[in-house]
């Protein structure tokens, strides 16, 4: 499967912060083909989890709607 322009575009951006704010392991997170207005997403849910049990300290995004929508 081919991995879409876009994506890979965001996730540029994302990584680059990353390294720019010396986030050292950097993870991403992504629910291709899932709106998102459905908060019971797999990659979303697994990062919420990580979250919970303290395995992220910190989550960015490139912007508010695409972490989630209604």
């Amino acid at each position: 499967m081919a991995i879409p322009t876009a994506y890979r575009i965001k996730k540029s951006i994302l990584q680059k912060f990353a390294e720019d704010h010396h986030f050292p392991n950097p993870c991403f997170y992504v629910d291709d083909g899932f709106s998102g207005s459905n908060f019971q997403r797999p990659a979303f849910q697994q990062m919420i989890a990580d979250m919970e049990n303290g395995e992220v300290g910190i989550i960015v995004t490139k912007d508010l709607s695409r972490l989630g929508r209604n």
